[in-house]
């Protein structure tokens, strides 16, 4: 069953309404983001992401330069610290979320999920036989983040 979000312009006296923007789609499957909460939620959620994928680059990058080994672990485990954050970020927005948009959101999850398992399968089957080069397992986890974004996507034109 759709749910008819189209919403009046402004000034507009006509019976007839209008899509929502690609905006509105997107906040609405996000959870209520102009409130000051949802704001919060948010920023965590983005800066734990980008801070996660800075230490990912900057230990790729002292790496190359040689660092002491008692470093090692400390620096290779890095990005777990923001990625923890990031999770706990949205597992809160998710226990602010209305029935609806759980269930947007748990669509997407499982787009994510069947996305993911089915590419891990097809390129370790590949790599297994050589035809593709060994990944870095740190990887998957961007590429489960794509797969969410569009599953997020295609739910949420599902209920607009």
């Amino acid at each position: 069953m759709a749910v008819d979000v189209r919403t009046k312009a402004a000034g507009e006296t006509s019976g007839e309404a209008r899509a929502p923007s690609l905006w509105q789609r997107a906040s609405s499957c996000l959870g209520d983001i102009d409130d000051p909460v949802g704001r919060r939620y948010a920023a965590w959620f983005n800066g734990a992401v980008l801070l996660a994928a800075a230490a990912m680059i900057g230990w790729a990058l002292l790496r190359r330069q040689g660092v002491d080994r008692s470093l090692v672990p400390l620096l290779a485990l890095a990005p777990v610290v923001p990625a923890a954050a990031a999770a706990w970020a949205y597992l809160r927005l998710l226990g602010r979320l209305d029935e609806l948009q759980r269930r947007i959101h748990l669509q997407a999850l499982g787009v994510a999920f069947g996305g993911t398992v089915l590419l891990t399968l097809a390129y370790g089957q590949l790599e297994r036989e050589g035809i593709v080069p060994h990944m870095n397992w740190a990887f998957v986890w961007p590429v489960t983040s794509f797969i969410w974004a569009a599953g997020l996507w295609l739910a949420n034109r599902r209920y607009a």
